[in-house]
């Protein structure tokens, strides 16, 4: 009949069918919400980018709002341009729940920061965990979703992670200029 490899490998497989079928979305298995079908690049975005050198690519802020443009001709809502002053409201909506997610994220990483007795200066984007990234852009996707973003249909949550890393840039170098400035604390 069949080897004890070949049903475990069936028992493996069959399991894992069904965890996807009947298991609750978290950060370890983000694509449990939805079908994940927004590349990191529009083609609408791509048409409205003039590159200044070559080989250059789409900022954060036109690709967002790309993104939103998105969303919105799903709806129904269409002869906007990328840059309409309603999509640049919706992008400051979106700024600011990541700056609500970065918040509890930043405490985190104090924490663990004190907890290593190490300087309380937020590090850079580079040196953060992926677990708390992907833990904190599963929560901004989840809070953006509620107020009709579904950013968790971009692949590998690349709006999440770009509107987090964003806010990260901006406080981190400011916590180290205050660092720099009024010395470090522990």
């Amino acid at each position: 009949m069949f080897d004890r490899l070949t049903v475990y490998i069936l028992i493996f497989i069959t399991s894992k069918k069904k965890a996807r079928e009947n298991g609750i979305a978290n950060s370890l298995n983000p694509n449990l919400v939805e079908r994940r079908d927004i590349p990191k690049v529009l083609n609408e975005v791509t048409a409205a980018f003039t590159p200044t050198k070559p080989g250059s690519y789409p900022g954060p802020f036109l690709r967002l709002l790309g993104l939103i443009n998105h969303f919105k001709k799903e709806r129904g809502v269409t002869g906007l341009a990328i840059d309409a002053v309603v999509n640049q409201n919706d992008y400051s909506l979106l700024k600011k729940l990541a700056r609500h997610a970065h918040t509890d994220m930043e405490e985190e990483i104090y924490k663990d920061l004190r907890r290593e007795g190490k300087p309380v200066v937020l590090t850079r984007w580079s040196e953060l965990r992926t677990d708390m990234i992907a833990r904190y852009a599963f929560k901004l996707e989840k809070t953006a979703s509620d107020h009709g973003m579904p950013l968790a249909r971009c692949q590998n949550s690349w709006a999440a992670i770009l509107l987090l890393s964003e806010t990260h840039k901006y406080k981190s170098c400011k916590s180290r200029n205050k660092a720099a400035v009024f010395g470090e604390r522990r």
